[in-house]
């Protein structure tokens, strides 16, 4: 997708569609759709002989936030439509209200195989967001809503035409809006790539895979790379990790990118993805209809990597190290078992109730290691239960931590980025369904709340670090066709992550 600004007015810019935003508004008590000033819809309207408010007051048009009306204006313009844009009540214009404008633009292009389109970008501030936020907004969701992960398809239904967008400014040289968009290409993008990583097939996407994906971002970007084997794993005392990891073919590994800013920072931050390639739920089986989708079990290393794809190239002033623990969970005759006890990293010892709670366990080794090199930040990002669908639903990110106000930044992050989070609290005295049985802790609480659980026994492994856990086993997988995109993977959390790192 290619932005231009321009100073030409929509009646001139030659381009297959211009999109006019058209607010919801309120006649005789019943809603009808207007035209605003500001972005030239009144003035084309005119232009028009009055066709466009025509259709708004004889046609069942209302202005519904994410509907469009296609005016076929070819014999009038330049462009051969113009595309009506419901925005619903302005005063009520979230973030995600404006993402959910541009993948409305996307499906009207879509309509009507536009490849050129042209809006004005207004001055004012609409719903509390700037003109940037809403080009951010506006232009993620073009992007996200055109996403289709088409590689085991054949070559001619492989390539999406690239929409090329002009927005109209006063001034063509407008370095907060050219910000704006670069930054959204490079936020979109990133999401883009964790969607086709949870996406792929575990036969494609294994652990080594991810190690070659961490090469490549750390190659193009300039970042350090480390992948540590199964032999260095066993130096560095990862036994969790090796345990979940011992019936399956393919080895496991942990991935460290490190990014470092030109200049010295303050904070450094820590991010822990979980990698489970695929996850059987080992002896402890999962029934089939469960196991199809468990492919995307790694769908916190998929964030945490596309997170240092994008900020290789934004460049904020703090340290990340990222962290990455890839294995599979597989069946197979050295496969770790239920009962088995097991040394963590941290010394304290595990006994395995459960061999479909490894999440925890390799990322317990990897935050144990991780708070040893010393970061002001901790945050894991992992699939890590199913229960958090019935705290939460679908949508939202579970997420717990021990520092409150780590917690409210990452929540005010994921409201300007439009990904829903939501708190749980880490309830300590659930703490007791993890004692009493041979060793320290045994990996699954007593307690029904499995989601707070799963981040409490997570909490023995940060020590006095500054800590946050995300749950996105809902949010990181899409069951149905949504408005930012198909059935698949979503990119949660990758638009909070760098929405966080970038306020810091």
């Amino acid at each position: 997708m290619k932005y231009q600004l321009t100073k030409s007015s929509l009646s001139t810019i030659d381009a297959d569609a211009v999109l006019l935003l058209s607010p919801q508004q309120s006649v005789d008590g019943k809603p009808t759709a207007g035209l605003r000033t500001a972005d030239g819809g009144e003035r084309l309207d005119k232009q028009l002989g009055h066709r466009l408010s025509t259709i708004m007051a004889e046609e069942a048009f209302k202005g519904e936030l994410g509907t469009f009306r296609l005016v076929d204006c070819r014999d009038q313009l330049r462009a051969r439509y113009v595309v009506l844009l419901g925005m619903g009540d302005e005063r009520k214009l979230s973030p995600r209200a404006w993402r959910t404008l541009g993948a409305a633009i996307h499906r009207a292009a879509e309509q009507i195989r536009a490849r050129r389109v042209a809006a004005v970008i207004e001055g004012q501030v609409i719903g509390g967001l700037t003109p940037p936020q809403r080009l951010q907004g506006l232009f993620e969701g073009m992007r996200l809503a055109q996403y289709r992960c088409d590689r085991f398809r054949p070559s001619e239904e492989q390539q999406t035409p690239a929409l090329e967008v002009f927005i109209g400014v006063p001034e063509r040289k407008n370095t907060a809006l050219e910000h704006a968009l670069a930054r959204a290409q490079i936020v979109s993008e990133a999401t883009c790539m964790a969607r086709t990583l949870v996406n792929l097939p575990s036969n494609v996407c294994t652990p080594r895979y991810l190690a070659d994906v961490a090469r490549k971002i750390a190659r193009r970007g300039k970042l350090q790379c480390n992948i540590f084997d199964a032999k260095a794993l066993a130096t560095m005392r990862m036994r969790l990790l090796l345990a979940v990891g011992q019936g399956s073919a393919v080895p496991p590994v942990l991935i460290h990118l490190r990014y470092r800013p030109a200049k010295g920072a303050k904070e450094r931050v820590a991010l822990v993805g979980k990698g489970v390639t695929f996850d059987t739920g080992g002896y402890d089986l999962k029934p089939s209809r469960n196991m199809l989708t468990m492919h995307g079990d790694m769908a916190g290393a998929a964030a945490v990597l596309a997170t240092m794809e994008a900020m290789a190239q934004l460049r904020p002033r703090v340290t990340i190290d990222a962290y990455i623990p890839a294995t599979e969970n597989c069946v197979d005759a050295a496969a770790y078992k239920p009962s088995d006890i097991i040394e963590s990293r941290s010394g304290k010892t595990v006994e395995i109730v459960n061999t479909d709670a490894e999440g925890r366990l390799v990322l317990a080794d990897t935050l144990d290691y991780a708070v040893e090199q010393e970061p002001t930040l901790l945050i894991d990002i992992a699939t890590l239960t199913g229960g958090v669908k019935y705290a939460l639903g679908e949508i939202y990110t579970a997420v717990l931590g021990s520092d409150q106000s780590l917690v409210d930044q990452l929540m005010a992050a994921s409201r300007v980025a439009a990904e829903p989070m939501w708190q749980l609290p880490l309830e300590e005295e659930y703490l007791d369904g993890f004692k009493g049985g041979l060793a320290t802790l045994k990996n699954c609480g007593k307690s029904g709340a499995s989601t707070i659980t799963g981040a409490l026994f997570l909490s023995q492994f940060v020590g006095k670090t500054p800590w946050a856990h995300l749950d996105i086993a809902e949010a990181s997988w899409s069951d149905e066709p949504h408005a930012l995109g198909q059935q698949g993977g979503t990119g949660a959390p990758v638009r909070t992550l760098c929405e966080f790192l970038m306020a810091l």
